[in-house]
């Protein structure tokens, strides 16, 4: 069952980052490449993660970026189903329901890796800096 990982990781979510690769790197250097020193980056990023927990308006910013990355993604995805090249996917089809969508979850967990990330230092922020309220 690692080859179908392996496989998919290969084709799928290579493939993503490769393609989207210029993306990426324009958002390092926005968020970590502007900062001259690494404790001002983090000083940074921990002001938008504040920020992002007591503004709204800013919660809901990220929350559609997030959605469009989001849906980038699943359309990546569904671009890759609709290629003959990818016709071998078909064949995941034949393994059974609970490792075929452990198999998709993987990927989903690898192709959505940069918001789940961020993701869980939001989260952990928030339970450092008792932000219960907020989630209400």
């Amino acid at each position: 069952m690692k080859k179908v990982t392996s496989l998919l990781i290969r084709s799928v979510a290579l493939r993503f980052y490769k393609q989207h690769a210029g993306m990426f790197l324009f958002l390092f250097f926005l968020l970590f490449g502007i900062q001259p020193t690494a404790h001002e980056a983090i000083q940074t990023h921990y002001y938008l993660i504040r920020l992002i927990l007591t503004s709204n308006y800013f919660f809901l910013f990220t929350l559609l970026v997030w959605l469009l990355y989001l849906a980038k993604g699943i359309l990546f995805f569904k671009r890759c189903l609709q290629q003959k090249a990818y016709n071998f996917l078909y064949h995941i089809n034949a393994i059974p329901t609970i490792s075929r969508y452990n198999f998709l979850c993987r990927l989903a967990l690898i192709l959505l890796a940069p918001i789940t990330f961020y993701g869980i230092l939001i989260t952990s922020a928030a339970v450092k800096d008792q932000h219960f309220s907020s989630a209400y």
